[in-house]
């Protein structure tokens, strides 16, 4: 956008400002700046039985509907510094494994 044609749309440089160059400082602005606001978590929180707060058990189950887990960014307690796509899969791989040790299970008569 230095060019002439383009020179009226070059944007102006907010955050972290034109005077840091260096990879270094770079990369130490990127961590100051950086948050995750577009993968909110912890809408269902895990908890102890005595929590009030708690809506689901150790294993994702929602306390007082059988049959039902939230099994999604809900239960993570607090945000990943990273995108939520892969802690959300190795929760619904443990689940899944706790979904099918319960089937297996023997029912009581």
């Amino acid at each position: 956008v230095a060019q002439p044609a383009l020179a009226r749309y070059q944007p102006q440089e907010w955050r972290p400002g034109a005077q840091f160059q260096s990879d270094a400082d770079l990369a130490r602005l990127a961590g100051d700046i950086a948050s995750t606001i577009f993968h909110p978590v912890g809408t269902t929180k895990m908890g102890r039985a005595g929590d009030p707060m708690a809506v689901l058990d150790a294993q994702l189950r929602v306390r007082g509907i059988a049959g039902l887990r939230v099994v999604d960014a809900g239960a993570m307690p607090s945000i990943p510094s990273g995108n939520t796509n892969a802690p959300t899969l190795m929760l619904a791989e443990r689940a899944a494994e706790w979904i099918s040790e319960a089937a297996r299970a023997p029912r009581d008569a």
